[in-house]
């Protein structure tokens, strides 16, 4: 209990105060102020009470009342008579509570975190996430986001609301990309390749409220962004994508809107939320901004002289579209995999490193042209998933891997288990004394070419000489008796 008290004299009793109307109309003489707990905003069945000092009422806490004396004439008063008193209690509704008239202002925090990564499209895509700050849950309006990113390292692909149906879908107000901004001097470390995004989503109906934020401070999903990233992010473990939320203090320089979020009252009524903890996207959060060792590939390293195809001048650096694969755990030809940034072209198919291992190749294979080479081979497959194996080779010698006629071998290892020895049937229209391309490529992907990336697997480059004994057909013989 607390029982505050205080008076007003008057200052010259000569000249007297102010009439208390003969109709019986209020007279303001005072203002009191009270700071207030939050459940008298938060619970509905939480109420004020303040009830005035009087006899018969409120003896057991003290003998003193409310006094109002009359004045009667200059230097001469006397005590009126209180008989109406009438206190702040729950039965009068919103006089003592304030769960329509006053509502506390929402505290929120906003982040980005990373979600997935298309190693292929070289995608990534990012969660905005909200969660109240002040231990109160309360309902989400619209939003206003916007956001600054280092534009050389990404750039924008497309944006999603992940709330329901209440509210509008992701519509987006702006997209700036790579601008130079170093003029003004701040501290983003990207100034000079600034890219910034804004987009909004708007209650539908206003009438029913939007989403709360739990009151355990836990992060609710609002939209999804996805962006294209430069290799640079992909390839360098030193490199890491920035993002910052625009807010005062920070970006200011660039623009004076910021990140804006509404907290619903009741119907048709929006009041703006303070946001109190930014969490941006920086090289200290790891993971979510850089993606260390996220989209190695392995490459071929058949010579590859041209954009063209001819003999010794095959398809394999990326710029020729040449074939590359995701390296995923427990997938490779034979037992090792190693990763490169391009295809690796060599005159003797040797530079991609000693992950050559799924195929033994002898060092001189005389073999004639309608005859089978039986070659070892071995692989590993640790995903659970059904792998394939495919190997063509080049029997003409132009450099060219034709996906039909030179397809030596199609496997897979849930329905037929790989050979231990892989058969290649040598046809006899083969080139013959000089060396040929063999292309074979395992994945989780069925239905491969000899080209492009794939997103999962390995890739084994080798060459293989066809060398062809001169014998003398027909044979005749000679009997002697």
């Amino acid at each position: 209990m607390s029982e505050p008290s205080d008076t007003m004299d008057l200052n010259n009793p000569s000249i007297g105060g102010i009439n208390l109307p003969a109709d019986g109309s209020w007279v303001t003489t005072s203002n009191l102020c009270f700071t207030l707990q939050d459940t008298l905003f938060n619970d509905p069945t939480t109420c004020l009470e303040i009830v005035w000092a009087r006899d018969g009422h409120t003896n057991a806490y003290a003998t003193s009342f409310v006094e109002v004396a009359e004045w009667v004439e200059a230097d001469s008063t006397q005590m009126a008579n209180g008989n109406i008193y009438d206190g702040l209690e729950s039965t009068d509704g919103d006089a003592s509570c304030f769960t329509e008239v006053c509502k506390v202002v929402g505290d929120y925090g906003i982040r980005l975190t990373f979600d997935t990564l298309d190693c292929i499209n070289k995608t990534a895509c990012f969660n905005v996430q909200l969660r109240t700050e002040d231990s109160n849950g309360w309902g989400l309006a619209g939003q206003n986001y916007r956001i600054y990113y280092d534009a050389a390292l990404a750039s924008w692909q497309s944006g999603t609301s992940t709330l329901g149906t209440a509210y509008q879908g992701f519509q987006l107000i702006q997209d700036i990309q790579d601008v130079d901004a170093s003029a003004t001097n701040s501290n983003l470390s990207f100034e000079d390749t600034l890219g910034f995004l804004n987009y909004t989503m708007d209650l539908n109906d206003p009438s029913i409220g939007g989403t709360n934020l739990p009151a355990d401070g836990s992060w609710l999903t609002t939209s999804q962004l996805c962006f294209t990233l430069e290799d640079a992010l992909l390839d360098n473990s030193s490199t890491c994508l920035e993002a910052i939320w625009a807010r005062d203090t920070l970006t200011a320089k660039y623009a004076t809107s910021f990140v804006e979020v509404s907290e619903w009252i009741e119907p048709n009524s929006t009041q703006m939320a303070n946001g109190v903890y930014y969490d941006d996207l920086e090289a200290s959060d790891g993971n979510d901004a850089c993606f260390v060792n996220s989209c190695l590939y392995d490459y071929g390293d058949l010579q590859d002289n041209s954009n063209m195809t001819s003999a010794n001048d095959y398809q394999t650096q990326q710029v020729n579209n040449g074939p590359a694969h995701l390296i995923i755990a427990g997938l490779s030809l034979g037992s090792t995999v190693d990763d490169e940034l391009d295809g690796q072209s060599s005159i003797d198919a040797l530079e991609d490193g000693m992950d050559e291992d799924g195929l033994i190749i002898f060092s001189t294979l005389n073999v004639s042209p309608g005859a089978t080479i039986k070659l070892p081979f071995s692989y590993t497959n640790l995903t659970g998933h059904t792998a394939h194996l495919e190997a063509w080779l080049d029997w003409n010698g132009d450099g060219d891997f034709d996906p039909i006629n030179e397809l030596i071998g199609d496997w897979d290892d849930a329905i037929t288990a790989f050979p231990t020895i892989m058969p290649i049937y040598i046809p006899t229209a083969a080139q013959t004394n000089t060396q040929l391309g063999l292309r074979i490529r395992l994945s989780l992907q069925d239905d491969m070419t000899p080209y492009g990336i794939i997103g999962s697997g390995e890739i084994e480059d080798y060459l293989i000489g066809i060398s062809c004994k001169q014998v003398c057909l027909p044979f005749t013989t000679e009997i002697k008796k």
